[in-house]
C-alpha cells in the first residue's frame, strides 16, 4: 500500500496527540497525552510496513512551535541584532534556552514574529530524518499554514485563531505588519478557549474585528466542514469560520 502514495505523508504532531493523512484519507490518530508519548507512538506507527522512499511533512502544535512579537528595539541596526534579541528573550517567555528560532524576516522599524522550535522536536526531527531512509519533506507549524489560508482569502481578517489539541494561536496584523502573535498554552477546555479569543478580540483596533477561527480535531469520527480549502494539510481534521 505504501508503494503505491507518490504524495506525501502529513503528520500532525502535538504535545497531546499525533495524527496522519494522506490527501483526505486519514491513516492512523492517537492521543498519547504527552510529549514523548506522541513522539513514541509516532515512530511506532511509521515505522510499521513502511518501505523506505515515502516521504513526510511534519505539521507541529502550538505547544511545541510557539510564536511571539519581537518588539521594535532602539539602536538594532541588523537581522543578526534582532535574532540576539530574540534569543534573549526565550527564558523571559518560559522557552528553553536552546530552542531552535525562527525570525521573520521584517523591516527593522516594524515589529518581526518570531517562533520557538522545541529542542526535543527538533532532536527527534533530525532523528526522524536519518532512520530508515525517512524523506523528511517539510517541518513547520500547522498554525503558520492556517494562517496563510486565512491572509490569501478576498476579504483578510483582522487576526487568525488556529486551535489545536494544545494550544490556541493567535495572530494579527495591523495593515503593515503583525500586531499580536502568541501561543496559548496548554489550552484544551473549550469553555477556556473561547474565553481566550474573546479577550484577545477586545486588544484589536477594528471596532468588529473580523477574525479567522481554524479547529483541529483530532478525535476519530469528529464532524468535518464542507468548504476547506484544498490545500490545506490535514483538511481532513481541519474546520474552518468566520
Amino acid at each position: 500500500m505504501w508503494s503505491v502514495w507518490p504524495e506525501p505523508v502529513d503528520v500532525y504532531l502535538g504535545t497531546r496527540c499525533v495524527a496522519a493523512c494522506r490527501g483526505s484519507d486519514v491513516l492512523h490518530v492517537a492521543q498519547p497525552g504527552s510529549a514523548e508519548a506522541c513522539r513514541a507512538e509516532l515512530r511506532r506507527w511509521a515505522a510499521h510496513g513502511r518501505p523506505p522512499g515515502v516521504r513526510w511533512r511534519i505539521w507541529l502544535s502550538g505547544g511545541l512551535c510557539q510564536p511571539w512579537l519581537v518588539p521594535v528595539a532602539h539602536g538594532v541596526g541588523s537581522v543578526a541584532e534582532r535574532a540576539q534579541v530574540a534569543r534573549a528573550s526565550l527564558a523571559g517567555l518560559g522557552l528553553a534556552r536552546d530552542a531552535r528560532l525562527w525570525l521573520e524576516r521584517a523591516p527593522l522599524d516594524q515589529a518581526a514574529v518570531a517562533v520557538a522550535l522545541d529542542p526535543a522536536t527538533a532532536d527527534f526531527a533530525d532523528a526522524w530524518s536519518r532512520e530508515r531512509g525517512a524523506r523528511l519533506v517539510s517541518l513547520r507549524p500547522w498554525w503558520a499554514e492556517a494562517l496563510g489560508q486565512g491572509l490569501r482569502r478576498a476579504a483578510r481578517p483582522d487576526a487568525v485563531a488556529v486551535v489545536d489539541c494544545d494550544s490556541v494561536t493567535w495572530l494579527a496584523t495591523d495593515g503593515a505588519g503583525f500586531s499580536h502573535a502568541k501561543a496559548f498554552t496548554p489550552l484544551t477546555e473549550p469553555t477556556a478557549i473561547a474565553q481566550t479569543i474573546a479577550r484577545q478580540k477586545l486588544v484589536l483596533a477594528a471596532e468588529r474585528p473580523v477574525v479567522s477561527t481554524w479547529t483541529l480535531r483530532l478525535e476519530a469520527g469528529a464532524p468535518r466542514a464542507g468548504a476547506l480549502p484544498a490545500g490545506l494539510p490535514l483538511a481532513a481534521f481541519a474546520e474552518a469560520a468566520e
